[in-house]
């Protein structure tokens, strides 16, 4: 693998737990749920767990490392989200649900894992979008975090290019365009500059 594309793929593996570190501490501080779907993020841990087992199973350190370390953070996260224990009963049985159709597929191709992990991301989306644009509400969502996703998601799909890592390609993609509506609706909701 050429320097460059290691360089860029740790930047970007990195800011990607940098941004969920930055969400979770938001939401621990101020408590403020409002905005953020339970429910797109339970099917980000479970994508978080597909991506770990397709950076194994391509040996990219990269991807294995920063959803490694992403999988505890999603797990606390989570756990903030949750109000009732039914819920958390759901999510839980969601995250084991993935890592089991994770370890399943790892064994039926090198590739599987990174097609449903993208599933489950892009699928992920949607409850996130909807709930804003349903209530109106983006107070939970941290500014920094979704800056710093943009360029992540970037950073991915350019390190993901030089390595035909297709779902990471397609991951890339999904999530810039995911990152452009949120950015745009925190921006039209909170600007920074009046004028």
């Amino acid at each position: 693998m050429k320097s460059w594309v290691v360089a860029l793929a740790v930047f970007s593996e990195g800011a990607g737990v940098i941004a969920t570190a930055i969400q979770v501490y938001k939401t621990a501080r101020t408590k403020n749920k409002r905005g953020i779907s339970v429910w797109k993020n339970a099917l980000i841990g479970s994508s978080i767990l597909g991506w770990l087992v397709y950076g194994v199973s391509q040996t990219i350190w990269p991807v294995v490392v920063s959803n490694a370390l992403m999988l505890p953070l999603m797990t606390y996260f989570l756990y903030l989200l949750a109000h009732s224990k039914k819920r958390k009963q759901l999510i839980t049985i969601m995250f084991v649900c993935g890592a089991l159709l994770g370890m399943v597929l790892l064994f039926l191709s090198k590739s599987a894992a990174g097609w449903v992990s993208l599933a489950y991301m892009t699928l992920a989306m949607s409850p996130q979008i909807v709930k804003v644009i349903r209530d109106k509400r983006i107070d939970g969502l941290s500014r920094r975090a979704e800056k710093l996703w943009f360029f992540v998601n970037i950073a991915t799909f350019l390190y993901a290019f030089e390595l035909r890592a297709y779902p990471l390609i397609i991951a890339g993609i999904v999530g810039t365009s995911y990152s452009i509506v949120v950015l745009g609706m925190l921006h039209r909701k909170h600007p920074r500059h009046k004028r």
